[in-house]
């Protein structure tokens, strides 16, 4: 299948993931959804600005303007709500517009765990992205010790050690407890 879908993509230049509502996309839910996403993922790879390309094709990640003050709020005050929207997506439970399809798409994408991994990988490489973004936002707002920054390092640590990048898992923790001391009880 995704030999099929691949070179569609490639051919069509484009495709793109609109995460509305932020914290619970319904392609989340949906197998052909979760199929485009893991073609995506083993066709493309990272650039600037959340876009994933390979020679001429492009997968955007799309966040609504109206979307993304409540997604800010939400990487710091309910991260795990976005890690479980992100850890949930499970192609065996997917919905299908034809019960038949499930089936059909489950034989044609072979190993389901491997599917998921690349999914979660892009999704995971997308929010750590974006969460880099709100932390330097942040500091030049707030400053470089603002109780919110240590919040964002440490949901960030936890992103991290999700994607089994313990090392900087660490990093990120360790940042986030000096911030924490130097603000004090």
């Amino acid at each position: 299948m995704r030999r099929q879908v691949g070179p569609a993509m490639r051919q069509a230049g484009k495709a793109a993931l609109l995460l509305m509502p932020y914290d619970n996309p319904p392609a989340f839910k949906q197998a052909w959804c979760i199929v485009d996403l893991a073609t995506a993922a083993q066709t493309s790879r990272l650039t600037n600005d959340a876009v994933y390309s390979q020679g001429s094709a492009k997968f955007f990640m799309m966040l609504p303007k109206s979307e993304q003050p409540w997604f800010r709020e939400t990487f710091n005050d309910r991260f795990d709500k976005l890690l479980a929207a992100v850890n949930s997506i499970d192609l065996r439970t997917a919905n299908t517009p034809d019960p038949d399809d499930k089936s059909i798409i489950l034989d044609l994408c072979g190993d389901v765990d491997l599917l998921h991994s690349s999914v979660l990988f892009m999704l995971r490489t997308w929010l750590m992205e974006q969460g880099n973004a709100y932390i330097l936002q942040m500091e030049a707002q707030k400053g470089p010790d603002h109780p919110k920054v240590a919040l964002m390092l440490n949901n960030m640590s936890m992103l991290l050690n999700d994607m089994g990048r313990e090392e900087e898992a660490s990093k990120y923790a360790n940042r986030a407890l000096d911030i924490i001391e130097k603000i004090g009880p």
